[in-house]
């Protein structure tokens, strides 16, 4: 019984920290937020976003999530996540105001670990 309660306020904390996480407003435009992500933080991948744009307009905020998105992919695989997948949702709830948000989508996929390799040359071997 003690585990069990202990258990649900674990993962209530949990889903409460993650929320005040998400989103961050990385400046006066952009507010970026995860979903999906689940082997990292959010504040780890947060602090792997670009520098907001200079000028806020639609094609640069474009290219800032697309930027972000590959530098997310990129971390990801880095650390055995190799079919991860990260796509961006860029919404401008007031076409009148600079302020976008983008939520950045990540589908972990499968972790891959490798163990020791073994090369063989000509009867000759190494350990890597």
């Amino acid at each position: 019984m003690r585990r069990a309660l202990l258990f649900r306020v674990l993962v209530l904390a949990a889903f409460f920290a993650s929320l005040a996480l998400a989103p961050r407003a990385l400046a006066a435009g952009i507010s970026a937020s995860f979903e999906g992500r689940e082997a990292f933080s959010a504040a780890k991948l947060l602090d792997l976003l670009p520098d907001e744009p200079e000028k806020l307009r639609d094609e640069e905020v474009s290219y800032w999530a697309g930027d972000a998105a590959d530098r997310v992919a990129e971390f990801y695989e880095d650390r055995g996540y190799l079919q991860v997948q990260v796509s961006t949702r860029v919404e401008k709830p007031d076409p009148k105001r600079k302020k976008w948000n983008v939520t950045l989508v990540v589908r972990e996929g499968p972790l891959y670990r490798f163990g020791v390799v073994t090369l063989r040359v000509d009867g000759d071997s190494a350990v890597a």
